[in-house]
């Protein structure tokens, strides 16, 4: 879901992991998986980096996997990527040319970041 933006990925997703619910109460150690998955599917960190340079891409995305950032999702695209209309990233782009990073939680994302010293704030 996350990747492609398809809310029906996201919808079996929940379906998957409302099948599984009543177990919880009963078995929760044989369903950590499934926590860990309701969890991603709940709160994952999203950051979209957006460039015409793959190479500042990968720069980019070198300063971010070497945070620690539990649940996060990396994704690098060209600035012609077109994401759904109703995902968060629909509309983002890079900003002046240059490679530009978005960080969102769940529908809201962050304002567009160029420094990469300022991720990690």
């Amino acid at each position: 879901f996350f990747i492609t933006g398809k809310a029906v990925y996201r919808a079996r997703a929940q379906d998957t992991i409302d099948a599984f619910k009543g177990e919880l109460t009963r078995n929760v150690f044989g369903l950590g998986t499934l926590l860990g998955a309701r969890t991603l599917l709940d709160s994952a960190l999203q950051i979209a980096i957006v460039g015409p340079s793959r190479e500042a891409r990968t720069q980019l995305r070198r300063v971010v996997e070497d945070l620690s950032l539990p649940e996060r999702i990396v994704q690098e695209v060209t600035p012609d990527h077109q994401f759904p209309a109703y995902h968060p990233l629909s509309g983002k782009s890079a900003v002046n040319g240059a490679v530009t990073a978005y960080v969102c939680r769940g529908p809201v994302c962050s304002l567009p970041i160029t420094d990469a010293e300022a991720i990690g704030r």
